[in-house]
């Protein structure tokens, strides 16, 4: 099997890395180049947006609010090949927002992260359900620091897959 890099050097970006390679039940591993986590991408410029189509990305879902998105837009929303959504996880939960809905002598995520799973079920499924639709090419998921709405995506996809969970902990913890 050809080496394959979890990161993925982009001019502009931070923080692009494959899911790929991660063990699966029954000695597999989870295919490289098949579902891409981002930060927002809105500083790659034509020449990353290029390679990342060279890497065989053919869908963007952009899980950031709409304002967020008119802020730092996607250089794949008209990008030609390459599926471009944008499917917000949260409409109010953005990290600016986050501070808000911090749990009394808790950590911040933590209430960010039971409100994606008690209040954005739908949301959820419906993000999931666009990426098993994508059978051609890579999938790039992305928010704005891609941690914490990509890191909740991220999660899921890995732990259906079957990955370990000390993996997914492992895969969440390399965008510090």
């Amino acid at each position: 099997m050809t080496h394959m890099s979890r990161h993925i050097d982009i001019a502009g970006a931070y923080n692009i890395r494959d899911l790929g390679g991660y063990g699966v039940p029954g000695g597999g591993h989870v295919p490289w180049r098949r579902f891409l986590r981002a930060a927002s991408l809105h500083r790659i410029g034509a020449d990353g947006a290029s390679q990342l189509y060279a890497e065989g990305l053919r869908a963007v879902i952009d899980l950031r609010t709409p304002g967020e998105l008119h802020a730092a837009p996607n250089p794949f929303a008209n990008f030609p090949g390459v599926q471009f959504l944008n499917r917000p996880m949260f409409e109010d939960l953005s990290p600016a927002a986050l501070s808000k809905s911090r749990a009394e002598g808790a950590h911040p995520l933590l209430s960010f992260y039971r409100a994606a799973l008690e209040q954005r079920g739908n949301a959820i499924r419906d993000i999931l359900t666009e990426m098993a639709q994508f059978d051609n090419g890579a999938v790039l998921f992305n928010c704005t620091a891609g941690k914490d709405r990509t890191g909740v995506i991220a999660a899921l996809l890995l732990g259906i897959a079957g990955v370990a969970r000390d993996d997914i902990i492992a895969d969440y913890a390399l965008t510090t």
